[in-house]
């Protein structure tokens, strides 16, 4: 068996044919306070860990992050504030799940709002997939019931 050494990343810009075995694994941000993300974040796991006051998360626009930027971000503790997500002044298609099929929230309509945020109410293990392509960001969330994300028309 060879050794493989660890090395810078590389970039390719060709198909890379891989024979064998490859492992992945995506970054992942720690999100305790506020904190801006850049277009070098793209593909990162963000764990959400709910304070006592409000923490912000700040996205770069969907223009600098540019088509195929996404995260995925996964509340891992609860607190009694809650955690905001910014698009900037870029809109965002959001679409809600609710675990419990519940119907009065944005889970019912695809909703073009400016920033979304877990509330002290939100359960862990809610989550949102967001995925720039250039000019918007799309955005999932799946969550159990209706109070546990909220979306706004402003930014925080």
């Amino acid at each position: 068996m060879s050794k493989v050494e660890e090395r810078a990343p590389a970039t390719f810009t060709q198909t890379v044919d891989i024979e064998g075995q490859a492992t992945l694994k995506r970054k992942v941000i720690s999100w305790t306070a506020d904190k801006t993300l850049t277009h070098l974040d793209s593909g990162a796991l963000v764990f959400c860990e709910q304070q006592s006051t409000a923490i912000d998360l700040e996205l770069p626009t969907a223009a600098a992050a540019k088509a195929g930027w996404f995260i995925d971000v996964i509340l891992k503790d609860t607190g009694t504030a809650a955690a905001h997500i910014d698009f900037q002044a870029d809109s965002a298609l959001v679409f809600i799940h609710l675990a419990d099929g519940g119907t009065d929230s944005a889970a019912d309509t695809v909703e073009t709002k400016q920033s979304i945020n877990f509330t002290a109410n939100a359960t862990k293990n809610s989550r949102c997939n967001i995925v720039s392509d250039g000019s918007v960001y799309y955005v999932t969330c799946h969550t159990g019931t209706t109070n546990e994300i909220a979306i706004a028309d402003t930014g925080v």
